[in-house]
C-alpha cells in the first residue's frame, strides 16, 4: 500500500523506488525512498515534500557525503536522485556553457573542451555531479602542476582552480518551490563552501551558467593532460602514504580552513597532534596521519566506522590544541 507521499509522487508522474540502494564514491548505502525527477519536476516535488514536512538530500555523484544507510536501517531522508536533471548546452559564441546539476562535471569539462573553451580543465578529473560542484565550490590545485606544465611547454598556467572562477548563475528551485535565478554574489561561496551546504539549505540546483573564454585548442588538450597527470602522480602519493585505502575516498574529512585553526589548515593541525595514532583503522575505515585530511576505506568499511574514525580525530586534536574540527563531508541519515 502506497504512503499518501508515494501516492502524491504517483500523481505527479515522479519516479521512485522503495529500499533502494543509493552509492557514494566511498561506500554503497540503502535509502527508504529515492525519487528520480527530471528538471521540469523538481519545483513540483519540492513543494510536494514541504506539505509532508520531508527532509531530503539531493544526490548527485555522493562524492562528499557519507551515507548512514543500511540493509537493516535505510536512510529515513528522502533521497532525490538528480540524474535525470541533466543536459549541457554550449554557446561558442558567448564563450558560455549550461550544464543540469545532475550532468557530471567532468562531462562539462570534456564538452568545454570540445568547444575550444577554456576554463573548466581543472575539473577533467573531479568526480560528482555539477550541482555538487557548485555547492562545494569545487576546486583542483593545478598551480601546484608547473614542472609538469613546463614539460609540456606550457608556461602560462594561470587558469582557473575554482568552480566560483568561471560562474555565471545558478538556476534553483528555492525555499518555498519557485524556480529562480542566482548570480556568484548570493552564492556565499568560500573556503569549498556555499549557500547550499548550509545545514539548513532546502534549495535544489538546476541548472549552471559557466562564463569561459575562447582558447587555443592544443594548449587546452595539453592542459587537460598536464592535469590528468597530476592527478594520477597525486593518488600514487596518497596511496603510497596510505596503503591501507581501496579506491575513491570522500575527499578532505574535515574543513580544510576556519577562522578557529588560528591560521594552520586542517591537514597540518592533525599531523602535528602527537597524542594521534600514525595510524587509525575502525570499522573497516582507515585514517593514516601521513594524509591527514583523509579517511579511506579498507574495503570492508562502514559509514559508522568512518564516523568513528572521524569522533576520535575530533577528540584528540580538541584535548591537545583545544580546536573543534568540524565536518566538511555531508552526513545524511
Amino acid at each position: 500500500m502506497l504512503s499518501r507521499l508515494e501516492t502524491g509522487l504517483q500523481s505527479l508522474g515522479i519516479d521512485f523506488v522503495n529500499n533502494a540502494e543509493v552509492s557514494s564514491t566511498l561506500l554503497k548505502s540503502r535509502a527508504q525512498l529515492v525519487v528520480y525527477p527530471n528538471t521540469e519536476q523538481a519545483s513540483t516535488l519540492h513543494r510536494l515534500l514541504n506539505d509532508h514536512q520531508q527532509t531530503f538530500h539531493v544526490h548527485g555523484g555522493g562524492s562528499n557525503t557519507l551515507l548512514m544507510g543500511t540493509e537493516l536501517d535505510p536512510m529515513k531522508t528522502v533521497v532525490i536522485d538528480s540524474r535525470k536533471m541533466n543536459g549541457i548546452h554550449l554557446n561558442i559564441g558567448t564563450a558560455q556553457i549550461c550544464a543540469g546539476g545532475g550532468t557530471k562535471i567532468s562531462a562539462v569539462s570534456r564538452e568545454s573542451a570540445s568547444g575550444n573553451l577554456t576554463g573548466l580543465e581543472f575539473a577533467r578529473d573531479i568526480p560528482g555531479s555539477t550541482a555538487g560542484a557548485v555547492v562545494t565550490d569545487a576546486w583542483h590545485p593545478i598551480h601546484n602542476y608547473t614542472k609538469i606544465f613546463e614539460a609540456f611547454g606550457i608556461t602560462d598556467t594561470e587558469l582557473p582552480e575554482s568552480i566560483r572562477q568561471v560562474l555565471s548563475w545558478v538556476e534553483v528551485v528555492d525555499e518555498n518551490g519557485d524556480v529562480v535565478r542566482m548570480d556568484t554574489s548570493q552564492l556565499e561561496m568560500h573556503d569549498r563552501q556555499s549557500v547550499f551546504s548550509q545545514p539548513d539549505n532546502t534549495k535544489i540546483v538546476l541548472n549552471v551558467m559557466f562564463q569561459l573564454a575562447e582558447g587555443d585548442p592544443e594548449k587546452i588538450a595539453k592542459a587537460r593532460t598536464v592535469i590528468n597527470l597530476g592527478r594520477q602522480e597525486m593518488r600514487k602519493k596518497n596511496k603510497e602514504k596510505n596503503p591501507w585505502s581501496v579506491g575513491a575516498t570522500l575527499g578532505y574529512t574535515f574543513v580544510l580552513n576556519h577562522p578557529g585553526y588560528n591560521g594552520i589548515s586542517a591537514t597540518q593541525l592533525i599531523g602535528m597532534t602527537g597524542r594521534l595514532p600514525e595510524t587509525i583503522m575502525i570499522g573497516g575505515m582507515v585514517h593514516a596521519k601521513s594524509t591527514a585530511n583523509i579517511i579511506g576505506n579498507t574495503g570492508s568499511g562502514s559509514a559508522e566506522g568512518y564516523l568513528r574514525v572521524a569522533d576520535l580525530i575530533q577528540e584528540v586534536v580538541l584535548k591537545e590544541h583545544n580546536i573543534e574540527l568540524p565536518l566538511e563531508v555531508r552526513v545524511v541519515r
